[in-house]
């Protein structure tokens, strides 16, 4: 179930309910990935923001997740409007993971 919404430029990220970040293509409306922490399944995102870093294809993307967990990611190999780009060729790693546990 989506949560929550965050859009930039050519990039549309949905939180669910289990989780994981949908990252859509807004030109075409094609889902180009599930990012996801697998430490993060079943906590519920309640915020999304997204940052261009680097360049056209290099997104940063930061996750609040509903039991006080912050995670950032770093997306490459997104495709440009114009250019074609295999969609399994997107990556995507967890830079940082906070917990407001103390």
């Amino acid at each position: 179930m989506p949560y929550c919404i965050a859009a930039l430029e050519d990039f549309i990220a949905i939180g669910s309910s289990d989780g994981s970040v949908r990252l859509f293509d807004s030109h075409n409306e094609t889902e180009l990935k599930v990012i996801q922490a697998n430490n993060m399944k079943n906590n519920a995102v309640t915020c999304v923001d997204i940052k261009r870093v680097k360049g056209n294809n290099l997104l940063h993307i930061i996750v609040g997740h509903a039991k006080g967990q912050v995670v950032l990611f770093e997306v490459k190999g997104l495709p440009k409007y114009d250019k074609k780009k295999l969609l399994n060729l997107i990556t995507f790693r967890v830079l940082k993971t906070v917990s407001d546990t103390h």
